[in-house]
This record gives C-alpha cells, structure tokens and sequence, in this order.
C-alpha cells in the first residue's frame, strides 16, 4: 500500500512537469513567427553582408558621438594629441585625399600609396591613374574639417587650407583651390571664411562651422550603393574646406605661426609677398562685424570692420583691395587654371 502511493505521487509530479513543459513550449511557439520554419536558412555571405552593416552601423554611432563632442564647449574637449596638430595632418596608406601633381594645377582625387619622407607621399591619382611624389603643402587632409576641435584651437586666421571655390578666376566652375584663411568667420557674415587664394584673388567660402551644422551631419553618414570614390567626392563636397597636410605650426604644436605662413606659398611670389605683409600688420586680430553689400558687389566690394589698432585700422577686405601697398595686381580669368579645374 505504501508503494502504491509513493508511485502515485510520482505519478502526478511527473503530469504536473509534463504539463509546465508543454505550456512553456507553447509560449515558445507562440514568440517565434508561424512561418519560420518554412525560412530559407542564410548563406554565409547573407552573414558577412548583415555583419557588415552591423558594423557601418556602429561606425555611424561613433561618427555621431564624435559630432556631439565636437559642438561641447572649449573646456570639454579632448586634450590635443602630444605630438600637436602636425599628428593629426598624417595620412595613411590607402586613404583618399585631394592633391595637385604641379603649382599650376588645382587639386583632385588621389589615394595614398606610401609615406616617403616627412615631407612627401607617394600617391595615385585616381582619375589618371599615374603615381607621383607629392610635397604635403599640396596635399589636403579630408579627415579634419573646419569644426574639428584641433582645427578650431588654432583660431583658423593663418591656416593653409584647400576649398571648393566658384570664382570667377575660374569662369565660376567649382574648382578646389589652396589657399589661406584670413579671417575669424562669425554669424556677422554668416559664419564664412575669407580666404586669400594663392592664384591671388580673395573669396568667402562658406563651410561647415559646428558639427550639428546640416552639411557636417550629412557628411558624417554618407553611405550608399556609389563607388568609395563618388561617396568621397560627395563628403568633401559638403565640408567645402579643409586644411592642407602641412601648416606653419608654432612651437606649442597647436597655434598657427602667422609669421611663417608666407613660406608654404610657392606658385606666385605676389600673393607670398602680401601674405607676409598682411600678417606683419595684422598678427592677431578679431573681426567684429561686415557690412553686407548686394548679391553682385560680394565680395568684391565687402567691407569688413575691424577693432581699432592705433592708426593701422585698415580691413581685410580693403587691405586685400588695395594693391599698391603690397605690389599685387587682381588676377583675371585664368584660361589654363579653367582646363584643371575640377567638381570632385
């Protein structure tokens, strides 16, 4: 008898766990789509493929969480590499990058074939296919635009950059041009750079100013079915400026030497001479507020107001007009710049 009940309660805790079984299977069935069975299995390159957007996404992430840390306040930033700036200016084997072959053609896209020496890299334009030595005051480096807090620490008045210009020096075809920024940009003009161009004409290039600006933002998350190429030529497009992969650094590693500025300008010995005079008159100084002249005047007839330095109290803009304290003379159209010129 007593055999008979232990069996019987074994009995019924075996149906009571069949009975938790089938209901947790049955909760089971119920979470899993009625057709998964009936799924195709994925391929192994179904796999790589959806691990390769797994990692786009997290590449997207990070761009995100670089752009948020690059809007924080100037106390919040990262400290700058130990190196200085000149760290952040290298280049990498296999990196795209805009570059010019000769001081008489603008700059295209080129890939980064190997680092020579300290001053040169090796590099394959894309478009003609042929690899040359390439000094790196004709190299610019896209993977620092304008709102990157290393860039923004120099206060940009002196540094050397490539930008996407529509002038008329190149009958208003979008060509990228080296040159030198000459102004602090503020909201009073819009946030946009004066640069004085080495073929020597003067431009306000307007070009992404913060990370959350929506030509940055849309930068940052270029990602679509196109060549790496035209997705490169798509990003630089909206950045419109950026620093060139040699600058006259001071000896803190992070300011611009303004006196040295000068040295980098090779192809016109006019746009040299003035550049060194610009910066002996004017070494540090702010801009405070433009008049803004009709659509057709700008921006050869802008005037930019500065603060009062003791009788030198002359404005970019005019400073750049007036010629005769520098012997430089406008340039026109230039016929040859125009066959180089390029949309990258």
């Amino acid at each position: 008898m007593y055999h008979l009940k232990e069996d019987v309660a074994l009995y019924m805790k075996v149906e009571k766990h069949d009975a938790v079984v089938k209901e947790r299977n049955e909760a089971i069935a119920n979470l899993l789509p009625q057709d998964i069975a009936d799924r195709p299995v994925m391929t192994d390159d179904e796999i790589r493929k959806l691990e390769n957007e797994i990692n786009e996404l997290e590449n997207e992430i990070n761009e995100v969480r670089n752009r948020m840390q690059a809007v924080k306040k100037p106390s919040e930033w990262p400290p700058p590499p130990a190196e200085g700036l000149q760290a952040r200016l290298q280049l990498n084997e296999g990196e795209l990058c805009l570059a010019r072959s000769d001081d008489g053609s603008n700059l295209v896209v080129a890939q980064v074939v190997a680092k020579k020496t300290v001053n040169t890299y090796s590099l394959r334009f894309v478009e003609s296919g042929i690899m040359e030595e390439v000094e790196t005051g004709d190299i610019a480096v896209p993977t620092i635009p304008m709102y990157d807090p290393d860039i923004k620490r120099t206060n940009y008045i002196g540094l050397r950059v490539a930008a996407l210009v529509e002038s008329s020096y190149y009958f208003k075809q979008p060509t990228w041009s080296t040159g030198t920024i000459g102004t602090l940009p503020n909201t009073a003009h819009n946030k946009e750079f004066l640069i004085f161009f080495d073929d020597g004409f003067e431009e306000y290039v307007q070009a992404a100013f913060d990370s959350c600006d929506d030509d940055a933002m849309r930068a940052s998350i270029i990602m679509d079915d196109r060549t790496v190429v035209q997705q490169f030529q798509e990003k630089i497009k909206l950045l419109k400026i950026l620093p060139l992969a040699r600058q006259s650094i001071a000896s803190n590693g992070i300011d611009i030497s303004k006196g040295g500025v000068y040295q980098l300008i090779r192809q016109n010995p006019e746009r040299r001479r003035f550049i060194q005079k610009y910066f002996e008159k004017y070494p540090d100084w702010p801009l405070v507020r433009m008049k803004k002249p009709s659509p057709p005047e700008r921006p050869a007839q802008a005037i930019v107001n500065l603060e009062h330095f003791g009788n030198n109290n002359m404005s970019a803009r005019r400073m750049a007009k007036n010629r005769s304290h520098f012997d430089v003379v406008q340039p026109g159209p230039c016929i040859d710049k125009l066959k180089t010129a390029t949309t990258t």
